[in-house]
Parts: C-alpha cells; sequence; structure tokens
C-alpha cells in the first residue's frame, strides 16, 4: 500500500507518524494543537486549536499502517498527551 507524499504527519516522543486516514471532527476544542481530546473505538479527536481531527489510520515510521486506537492503546497514551508539531 502507498500513501501521497508528503502527507501529514506529526511526532510523539521524538518518532515520526503519518498520518494516513483522518477528517474533520464535529467538535469544536479549543486547547492546546496536537492534544489527544477523546479516544474511542474507532478514532483519536485530536484538538487543532479551532476544532477536531478524527484519526482513524496511522503509520509509525518502520512500522505498518494500523489503526490509531491501536496505536494510541499500544503505547499506552492517555488523552490529554501531545503530538509534537511538525
Amino acid at each position: 500500500m502507498t500513501y501521497a507524499w508528503p502527507g501529514a504527519y506529526c511526532y510523539l516522543h521524538g518518532e515520526k507518524l503519518h498520518i494516513i486516514k483522518a477528517k474533520v471532527a464535529d467538535h469544536s476544542y479549543k486547547g492546546t494543537v496536537g492534544r489527544i481530546e477523546q479516544i474511542s473505538g474507532s478514532s483519536v479527536l485530536v484538538s487543532t486549536g479551532e476544532g477536531a481531527l478524527a484519526i482513524t489510520e496511522v503509520k509509525p515510521e518502520g512500522k505498518k499502517i494500523m489503526t490509531a486506537s491501536a496505536f494510541v492503546n499500544g503505547r499506552r497514551l492517555k488523552v490529554g498527551v501531545v503530538f509534537e508539531a511538525v
């Protein structure tokens, strides 16, 4: 599977994380940009400063594409963790 380059990506604890699938969420978070606001079964809601992005698939550097929920659960991330800006 391929994905568009350069696409969207961020960092978490120095690890590059490609955002494979996401959509604008119907939430009005005005918190810290990149902060995990909610973790659900199918997506992870991340604040954009003016709303939220529902991330559903990611690709950690050197790994295979996985659901955003699997990524967050595998690293035991909680609401409030902030992804680092590029």
